[in-house]
């Protein structure tokens, strides 16, 4: 079946591309169900931080699983303590649900294979024991991840840019008001009166 690079790309084009994917190769969606989460906020910023800027010849977002692979193969030849790091943003836990998707929609692919051999590959960055949990923080509140709204009453910052933008879409697209997401939950609280309950 695949004797030629035109069969490579029509299986491709078949696993991965609209409007019949069987398989997505933006990780952060394996990983935080969307591309607007803590996955995609966590990877940007480790391209900032290391100095990676994308070129013209990858038309896609920062989670696609070329550039994470590309950045990990960078980052082993200089530190293995930073590739492993990177890795565990999203690779780790990403590459075994596509090998999975793939083995059950396109078991004879030559994709598939890759993909178990990406995943073998990134498992050796798995932290273990008390690393585990040390390599899982909680980065629901990391305010060094993603760009944060400060509220316009008390100047704090209570939530992502990007959260902000998705629920203010929700709320327009139902025809409801969208004003009060300019103030965090405490400051809406206070001026509309409501009782709080601290919860021990």
């Amino acid at each position: 079946r695949f004797t030629d690079p035109t069969a490579l790309l029509v299986e491709y084009s078949r696993l991965f591309l609209p409007p019949a994917a069987v398989a997505t190769l933006n990780l952060s969606r394996l990983v935080d169900s969307g591309v607007c989460g803590l996955c995609m906020d966590a990877l940007e910023l480790a391209y900032q931080a290391h100095g990676l800027v994308p070129n013209e010849q990858l038309h896609d977002l920062a989670d696609h699983a070329a550039r994470q692979f590309e950045c990990l193969g960078y980052l082993a030849e200089l530190d293995g303590d930073s590739a492993a790091e990177f890795a565990r943003l999203c690779l780790v836990g990403a590459m075994p649900r596509l090998a999975a998707q793939l083995a059950q929609a396109a078991p004879d692919s030559p994709y598939t294979a890759l993909a178990h051999l990406a995943a073998k590959a990134v498992r050796a960055y798995r932290a273990t024991g008390s690393d585990a949990e040390a390599a899982k923080p909680n980065r629901r509140h990391d305010l060094t991840l993603g760009v944060w709204r400060h509220c316009s009453a008390c100047g704090k910052p209570y939530a992502r840019e990007k959260e902000i933008s998705i629920m203010t879409l929700a709320l327009e697209q139902a025809g409801l008001p969208a004003a009060h997401l300019a103030k965090c939950p405490d400051c809406r609280d206070r001026a509309q009166g409501f009782f709080r309950r601290e919860i021990a």
